[in-house]
């Protein structure tokens, strides 16, 4: 469950309440999203695929890759837009793709860039606003919003690397799938969920209590 989606709850659960457990100031209760590691998993082989998405600042990707294009990276590569895909071809995408391309600057979370990292991809861009809780240096390439010569050079080096050993990631991409499956399971959305609604009950007694 998103933040947002929890937030939501609070308040319509307050409202159903009379307003008695809003506190007087605003506070954040933090949850864990979940992502099914079952479904998005890496595939033994990566293709030479970079994916993408080009609803979230396609200008910027196209830049990235057409500068790219220009030095030779891209012959043996094959470009992948999953911005239509189903649910399911994404996470089929993703398991064999060797890259993703994260353009998110204004959304929250942001699913896309974590489903590529428990995928075994590679991930280079903007994490965006809530993507820099997952975006570690350890298994990602995290670029400044709008730095498009960095992020082209970044994407650069890592086509590079591939091209002389597919292996060279992997140490880092397993250490992404493994992070995504500690952080972002189901176990720990429950705990968080409990956490939660027991805050919401404390504040509703300790207004019927005064």
């Amino acid at each position: 469950m998103k933040i947002s989606d929890l937030v939501i709850i609070v308040f319509f659960v307050c409202f159903l309440l009379g307003f008695t457990c809003l506190p007087s100031k605003a506070q954040t209760i933090p949850t864990s999203s979940i992502i099914d590691t079952n479904q998005f998993q890496s595939a033994t082989h990566k293709k030479k695929q970079i994916l993408y998405m080009s609803r979230k600042n396609h200008a910027d990707i196209k830049q990235v890759l057409q500068m790219n294009s220009l030095r030779g990276n891209l012959a043996h590569w094959e470009l992948i837009d999953i911005d239509h895909f189903t649910h399911a071809d994404v996470s089929k995408a993703m398991q064999e793709s060797s890259i993703f391309l994260s353009s998110n600057l204004d959304e929250g979370f942001g699913l896309p860039a974590i489903e590529a990292i428990a995928s075994g991809c590679i991930v280079i861009g903007y994490p965006g606003k809530g993507g820099k809780e997952y975006f570690k240096e350890d298994f990602t390439m995290a670029i400044p919003e709008k730095n498009i010569l960095l992020f082209a050079k970044k994407l650069e080096e890592v086509i590079k690397q591939i091209e002389k050993n597919p292996n060279y990631w992997n140490s880092q991409t397993d250490l992404g799938r493994n992070f995504v499956a500690k952080n972002y399971n189901e176990m720990l959305e429950k705990l968080d969920m409990e956490v939660a609604w027991n805050f919401i009950l404390e504040k509703y007694n300790e207004n019927i209590d005064a």
